[in-house]
């Protein structure tokens, strides 16, 4: 295994100190392209952004492509149903398997 990309969400932004090199998010669409010219398979690993005081949103892998994911998020209160939107404050990880 090998991680190929990686990198934190903070209010739609991708950090770039906390970012792999090669990596580009949409915040619009919540797309993270990767470099995988070689069309690797791979994992992708996303989470929660944990410097919030309250989490109030939970994150998931919406779409694959050969070298990007699509994240989104959804709201975890009683009228969230039908509430999903592009991820703003996340972790995530590609993993070249």
């Amino acid at each position: 295994m090998e991680i190929k990309a990686a990198g934190r969400v903070k209010a739609g932004v991708l950090e770039a100190g906390y970012s792999s090199h090669g990596v580009n998010f949409d915040a619009k669409s919540g797309r993270i392209v990767f470099p995988n010219n070689e069309r690797h398979g791979y994992t992708a690993l996303v989470s929660n952004s944990a410097e919030e005081p309250y989490i109030t949103t939970t994150h998931w892998v919406a779409e694959f492509g050969p070298n990007y994911i699509v994240v989104k998020q959804h709201a975890l209160d009683t009228g969230g149903a039908g509430r999903t939107f592009p991820a703003s404050d996340f972790t995530f990880a590609i993993i070249i398997v």
